[in-house]
């Protein structure tokens, strides 16, 4: 795809789960003041709609979800704020229902296709929304390698899978500490969910090129932070 020449300034910021995409993101988008575009959130929307919808992971197919993409409402605001049909769901998709079939959702080609046309037609909108072209924070697993190939700057965010289940843990869990139970099952699920995103068959999980590779195992949030922010030069 050839970029839309309104998206003059465009940040994308690519990752395996857990690795800390959603935060960094939020927080580079607003320290340049541009709209935070979390691509993820467009896919869970999806996966509640099919929770919904009473679908499992052995009924999930092409078309199985169809008719839910085809009276599919979805607005999407900066921060992964969600409105399905005009009820914002943000929310609930972070439930367990969601998490546990967001993976399946997200691998299906026309749900792809779908989302992937409606996340250029939020950043195009955002970047024209003023005359001095906002720019827009993209965050995803494909971000940079396929919704927008041409972006200006393309990261692609890493981590040891045990420090991405730490960093998932942390969030699930509050204060509290993880059992060494907890984390073997964290990285089990993190690293099904990272063959899933790997060979999928359409805009599969991979280092966009010529992005800059942050390994984020020892930096923390605001290091990382600061290094994509002083690499950006509108």
């Amino acid at each position: 795809m050839a970029q839309d020449d309104g998206l003059l300034h465009l940040v994308t910021i690519d990752g395996p789960a857990g690795v800390g995409k959603s935060s960094v993101a939020r927080r580079v988008a607003e320290r340049l003041g541009w709209f935070h575009l979390d691509t993820g959130a467009t896919y869970r929307a999806v996966t509640l709609l099919a929770v919904r919808a009473g679908l499992a992971a052995e009924r999930l197919d092409e078309a199985a979800v169809a008719p839910l993409l085809d009276r599919l409402d979805l607005r999407v605001e900066s921060g992964g704020h969600v409105w399905l049909d005009g009820i914002e769901v943000t929310k609930e998709l972070r439930s367990p229902e969601v998490t546990g079939l967001v993976s399946p959702v997200s691998a299906l080609p026309n749900v792809r296709r779908k989302l992937v046309e409606l996340q250029r037609q939020v950043a195009a909108g955002q970047s024209a929304l003023e005359t001095r072209r906002r720019g827009v924070v993209v965050e995803g697993r494909d971000a940079g390698s396929y919704i927008f190939p041409q972006a200006r700057w393309r990261f692609y965010l890493d981590a040891s899978l045990a420090e991405r289940a730490r960093r998932r843990l942390r969030q699930e869990l509050a204060s509290r500490e993880p059992t060494p139970e907890q984390l073997t099952a964290v990285m089990e699920r993190l690293a099904t969910r990272d063959r899933i995103d790997r060979e999928r068959a359409v805009a599969p999980l991979k280092v966009p090129e010529g992005a800059i590779v942050l390994d984020t195992t020892h930096l923390g949030l605001e290091q990382v932070v600061a290094a994509i922010t002083s690499a950006v030069r509108p």
